[in-house]
């Protein structure tokens, strides 16, 4: 420890004068972590005062430029001893069958989680500690006990002057206020809208879906008045009757809820990780795709499992002791074709699967390393809209492709029209947040329409092709007027 000069209060500090010094201390990795026995400089992670010259460090045990063992500890700099530490937590290790679409999937075991916020209460009792990827969570000083935790994309946090209640701000948006004994949620509001993902119109158009990162939104198109919010769905498909409508999950769940009343019908844990995509097939079935490679077909509303699609299987990024042994892929969209007979399964490429039977009869070539990609399908099943550059080898002589420069795209319910996003990676981003409308047959640009705003995430018509709803990063759902 370093020498420590009349420490008063930091308002004391006076500008340009070293008053405080602390060195991190020379750790050696942990036996089996790291092969190699050479000592490393322990990162200061963070620092908390819990009273004007009362200084803790947050010690992260590792090389930020290489790696971090996931060990901490949280030294009394007036004391120059440790009052707490604990063990790393580690990211489970995927198994090879497992590896889903990963395209940096590796066979080393990824470096553990490193905490990266402290935050100590008045009391000394209750440590909080924020990791990576936005999971927070709480110890009690000194046995290390976890009251509890919370895994909701956390992305900043803070202890209120009352000692009893804490502030977390998360990446949906949301500002809340809980009780630290507990967890519990005292007050939540919308902060600011954080970004969607997407935006799915039921056949009625009655209602308007919002994925965002971390919920799902339901609207009434009508009033534009939110109607339901669901934390922690990531997926949102509308039952063909209009009557239902279907959440997915990170943790595989599938919920059927009521569509007049919000209210949950029947829940099941449909896949073993976390929901992918899901879709209504035009006979009534839930078609559902999951990170541990399943994709299942569900009888509704009673959700029992009826069938499955065959899997995808590619070539690994990386080879595995020289092995050329295939690996899954897990599917992030899905377009049913019109005639209901097939559905397009989108990944960094898509299969196109015979439903009838779960054959698949389109996959990615391992030869051809130009991937394909699928926008949009028209409803008179004719037209698929593709992006320039990726346009895929025709498997059906009756379909045309349709090329834009769009990232994103949507076809009229008349299939006369598509309307998209003029390429998100144009120089500066001249365009991004306008809409181009072209009309298909021929293809010719019609108009322009929209403003600057963030990158496009979504957009398509309303089922009655009167409106166009667009979704931006900036988290706004537009309507417009055709053209």
């Amino acid at each position: 420890m370093g020498s420590v000069h009349n420490v008063k209060s930091p308002n004391d500090w006076e500008e340009d004068i070293l008053i405080f010094e602390h060195q991190a201390p020379i750790h050696h990795w942990i036996e089996g972590v790291e092969d190699e026995d050479q000592p490393y400089q322990a990162l200061i992670g963070d620092v908390a005062f819990i009273s004007e010259d009362d200084l803790r460090l947050l010690v992260v045990e590792g090389e930020l430029s290489i790696r971090t063992t996931g060990r901490f500890e949280i030294q009394d700099t007036n004391r120059d001893s440790f009052i707490f530490s604990t063990e790393y937590i580690a990211y489970p290790l995927p198994s090879l069958e497992k590896a889903c679409d990963d395209s940096d999937y590796r066979s080393d075991a990824p470096d553990p989680l490193m905490a990266t916020q402290i935050e100590i209460s008045s009391n000394l009792r209750i440590v909080a500690l924020k990791y990576q990827g936005g999971s927070l969570r709480f110890h009690q000083i000194p046995d290390g006990m976890q009251p509890y935790f919370v895994q909701e994309g956390v992305v900043d946090f803070e202890y209120s002057p009352d000692g009893q209640t804490w502030v977390v701000g998360l990446n949906d948006g949301r500002l809340q206020v809980r009780q630290l004994s507990d967890g519990a949620v005292v007050e939540s509001v919308d902060a600011y809208e954080s970004p969607i993902v997407d935006t799915i119109v039921s056949a009625d158009d009655a209602w308007v879906g919002v994925i965002y990162r971390d919920e799902v939104k339901i609207y009434q198109r009508a009033t534009g008045d939110l109607q339901y919010r669901y934390p922690a769905a990531t997926k949102i498909a509308f039952a063909p009757d209009n009557k239902s409508f279907t959440l997915a999950y990170q943790d595989g769940r599938l919920a059927l809820h009521d569509i007049s009343s919000g209210e949950l019908i029947r829940e099941i844990v449909g896949h073993e990780d976390r929901v992918t995509a899901i879709d209504y097939l035009l006979t009534g079935e839930l078609l559902s795709a999951g990170a541990d490679c399943n994709i299942m077909v569900w009888e509704m509303p009673q959700m029992a499992p009826v069938g499955s699609l065959e899997t995808i299987l590619v070539d690994p990024a990386v080879s595995f002791e020289d092995e050329e042994e295939k690996v899954a892929v897990h599917i992030q969209d899905f377009l049913v074709m019109p005639d209901g007979q097939m559905v397009i399964g989108q990944f960094y490429d898509f299969g196109i699967w015979q439903l009838e039977d779960g054959r698949l009869i389109r996959e990615p070539s391992s030869e051809n390393k130009e991937y394909s990609e699928i926008l949009a399908v028209s409803l008179d099943g004719k037209s698929l809209a593709v992006p320039q550059y990726r346009i895929p080898e025709s498997w059906d002589d009756t379909l045309t492709f349709v090329e834009t420069d769009a990232d994103e795209a949507g076809f009229s319910p008349d299939s006369s029209l598509l309307v998209g996003d003029p390429w998100r990676y144009a120089e500066d981003y001249e365009y991004g947040g306008m809409l181009n409308v072209w009309q298909v047959a021929p293809k010719q640009l019609l108009n322009t329409v929209g403003e600057e705003t963030e990158p496009i995430t979504a957009v398509n018509f309303t089922q009655d092709g009167q409106l166009i709803i667009s979704s931006a990063e900036d988290g706004i759902v537009r309507l417009w007027g055709i053209p």
